[in-house]
């Protein structure tokens, strides 16, 4: 586990984090002060190496290896201590930390005055950032230092003000509750009853803080969380409109508020995407102008400029490449996607699972788009090696349709049979798939069954119609796929 935490902790450094670790390691070793800059060496080169090879290592250069375990331990302080003096004013929560361990040891030595100067100008590094638990911690302190300099009126002065901020934090923990309530109706769309999401989404917006709307009390968070849970509200009854409102409002929070945005960026990113989703049907001079303002989002805070990168790329290229589907612009698609494909052979991304899941899927929806369905199964195949369905479950189970449709485009009946029988059985007691895919199993599976061409033919000609007489909208890339699909098969 040691050499785990090593490993992870030594590739999330940058090269400037990593060159101050080697300027760290000498200034607070004593004795064998080479050996643990020289085993971050080592797994800086090779994280895959066995702890024998280590061993071996570091007998070559007359270390000790008999307790690699502990010496992984020191180690991974090192680190964690090089890092934290790295990066001690990187953003205005690290400041405030640090200012705050400083308060302490004063106060211990009883330097009052000393301490009431550092913590006003730690409350104004605050305000930047609004963090109502890093100010009651600070109000405390300033409270003891009150009651030992200035006496006990100054110090229960300053407990009403105590009292306004506990009342501020709570309100604020209250908001950010609602939220995660309105956040998980949401993801939760098709697998609650519409009269119980409407009723759910009732008891939300009839609370008090709620229907007193936003006041000065709130902080950043909070305004954020405010305007968001209404944007929820407006996803779940399908009302993109006002959702587009309610979304554009908190990322003005986030204009207004620049040290925030600049320290949140990830929430930022994903708020944005959302918004950028909603445009995906609209011309592309409109979409390509939001996809280019989160491009051109700035990253300063170095430790998090990678994992911004990475986020922005993949969100960005997959927005990219399910504008071109909406649009059945196939051939443009496929060239983006090869563009795509190199740059992540090229770039050795750390991103989460789920990112290339999605990506994945729709390189599977390009290929079999362009009549290549044995590139589209080779992709399928990739998710369903490297990936497992809880790291993504809606994308991963149109996975499992798509592999039947292939199956099925390739003649294979009985694999294909074989797959519906156990997407049946595996599947559709747990999670809801929408009446396409519904009525596209049902017709594959009846096909299968009596290969008949004329038959599969009048089949997917009655579901095509049955299609542009709904008026479906194609809100999501399977879907797009999907209407796609059925219509090829029907002409």
């Amino acid at each position: 586990m040691s050499k785990t935490l090593s490993c992870k902790l030594i590739s999330s450094m940058n090269m400037n984090e990593k060159r101050y670790f080697k300027i760290y390691c000498k200034r607070h070793t004593i004795g064998s002060q080479n050996k643990y800059e020289f085993m971050f060496t080592l797994l800086n080169k090779n994280s895959n190496l066995s702890d024998d090879s280590i061993k071996e290592s570091l007998l070559s250069k007359k270390y000790k290896s008999k307790n690699l375990s502990s010496d992984f331990n020191y180690l991974n302080k090192l680190i964690l201590r090089s890092l934290n003096e790295f990066n001690l004013n990187k953003t205005t929560d690290l400041k405030v930390k640090s200012n705050m361990i400083s308060i302490e040891i004063m106060f211990l030595k009883g330097l009052y005055d000393e301490c009431l100067k550092l913590i006003d100008k730690t409350k104004r590094i605050i305000k930047l950032n609004e963090n109502g638990a890093l100010m009651l911690d600070l109000l405390n302190w300033e409270k003891k230092c009150l009651g030992y300099s200035k006496g006990f009126y100054s110090a229960m002065a300053l407990n009403n003000t105590i009292d306004l901020y506990f009342k501020s934090y709570s309100s604020n923990r209250t908001i950010t509750d609602l939220y995660y309530q309105s956040y998980y109706l949401k993801k939760n769309v098709d697998k609650i009853s519409s009269d119980l999401l409407l009723k759910e989404i009732e008891v939300i917006k009839n609370n008090p803080i709620i229907v007193s709307g936003i006041n000065d009390l709130m902080s950043i968070q909070s305004q954020v969380f405010f305007y968001l849970i209404f944007s929820n509200f407006y996803f779940i009854e399908k009302d993109l409109h006002n959702e587009l409102l309610f979304l554009n409002k908190t990322i003005l929070v986030f204009n207004n508020n620049v040290q925030y945005k600049k320290e949140n960026p990830l929430d930022f990113i994903s708020i944005y995407i959302r918004i950028i989703d909603i445009h995906k049907n609209y011309e592309s001079s409109i979409f390509y102008e939001k996809i280019n303002t989160l491009r051109s989002l700035d990253s300063t805070l170095s430790f998090k400029k990678d994992v911004i990168e990475e986020r922005i790329f993949f969100h960005t290229s997959k927005a990219e490449l399910e504008h071109f589907i909406f649009n059945n612009n196939i051939a443009v698609a496929h060239e983006t996607m090869i563009k795509i494909k190199e740059t992540i052979l090229k770039n050795k991304y750390k991103i989460e699972p789920y990112y290339y899941i999605d990506l994945y899927y729709i390189f599977a929806c390009i290929h079999f788009l362009n009549k290549n369905l044995s590139a589209a199964l080779k992709f399928v195949n990739t998710i369903f090696n490297e990936y497992k369905l809880k790291q993504k479950p809606s994308v991963y189970i149109k996975t499992e349709l798509m592999n039947i449709i292939i199956h099925f485009e390739l003649e294979n009946y009985d694999v294909t049979l074989y797959n519906i029988d156990g997407f049946r059985k595996k599947y559709l007691p747990i999670f809801k798939i929408n009446a396409i895919e519904k009525k596209i199993i049902n017709i594959i599976s009846k096909i299968s069954k009596n290969p008949n061409s004329k038959i599969k033919l009048k089949e997917f000609e009655k579901l095509s119609t049955e299609l542009e007489a709904s008026g479906i909208l194609t809100s999501s890339v399977s879907n797009c796929f999907y209407i796609n699909y059925v219509k090829s098969n029907a002409s």
